[in-house]
């Protein structure tokens, strides 16, 4: 993406209440970061939203969801849960300085 392409918002609308410092997180950056963001992928989002909205309707109406094929093995295998408490600790590690895009 330019820095051109990213300073073009005059196609974002925001709707709905806004509150104090809402101006801090929804700068013209991100806004323009946003806009350029639905219009690579935005009818993608939306035609799997679609698919999504179909598929529960499905469930909704009883139909049980399938595993693929190629994870049988995993659900007929011998596998097993360990026994006892294990860590599931996750570090994230890095600067917490603010990233330019």
């Amino acid at each position: 993406m330019s820095s051109k392409q990213l300073t073009d918002t005059a196609h974002t609308v925001t709707t709905g209440a806004t509150e104090a410092g809402f101006d801090e997180i929804l700068t013209e950056y991100a806004l323009a970061f946003i806009t350029a963001i639905e219009s690579q992928f935005g009818e993608r989002r939306r035609e799997l939203l679609t698919l999504r909205s179909a598929r529960q309707l499905a469930i909704d109406a009883g139909q049980l969801p399938r595993f693929l094929p190629e994870t049988a093995d995993v659900r007929t295998g011998d596998s097993q849960v360990l026994s006892g408490r294990q860590s599931s600790t996750l570090a994230l590690v890095g600067s917490t300085e603010e990233h330019q895009f």
